[in-house]
């Protein structure tokens, strides 16, 4: 006899891949309450964002997409961390002051998601993918890696 559940969680907010950043993230409550952040990009734009302390396989994996890139695979990363409820009203105050900006609100939002996913010190500052000022704190747990062969791009 095997017992399943259906459990429901709730999307708060999501944050669209862009080209630069080359990652996409959402925002979800878990039944319990507890607010994840989840991140899914190319490994160029999220590894350099976990916490290779707390990750026991953080070389094994680097070494699995550098072999899969080695044999021209399309690798995505999969990493989230806890928010606690305190640093997610802060930031989704911002982000939806953002949302109704009439001027200059693709930047602001970008920087926003940029600012939740690389845990920077400071609000609205670029990705310390571009800007080496932005100081930021190696927080994704790291999740997963997929590889596939991309066809589409043939």
């Amino acid at each position: 006899t095997s017992s399943s559940r259906d459990d429901t969680w709730t999307v708060l907010n999501t944050n669209a891949f862009d080209n630069n950043r080359k990652r996409t993230s959402v925002v979800v409550r878990d039944p319990q309450g507890q607010i994840h952040l989840f991140v899914k990009g190319a490994d160029t734009s999220v590894m350099p964002f976990v916490d290779y302390n707390t990750c026991l396989y953080f070389d094994e994996t680097q070494n699995h997409i550098d072999r899969f890139s080695d044999q021209g695979l399309r690798t995505l990363v999969f990493a989230g961390r806890r928010l606690s409820p305190e640093e997610y009203d802060v930031w989704n105050e911002k982000f939806k002051e953002a949302q109704l900006m009439s001027e200059g609100r693709e930047k602001a939002l970008l920087q926003l998601a940029s600012c939740l996913e690389e845990s920077h010190e400071e609000a609205l500052q670029e990705s310390a993918l571009f800007d080496v000022t932005t100081a930021y704190r190696k927080c994704l747990q790291l999740h997963g890696v997929t590889a596939l062969e991309d066809k589409l791009q043939e």
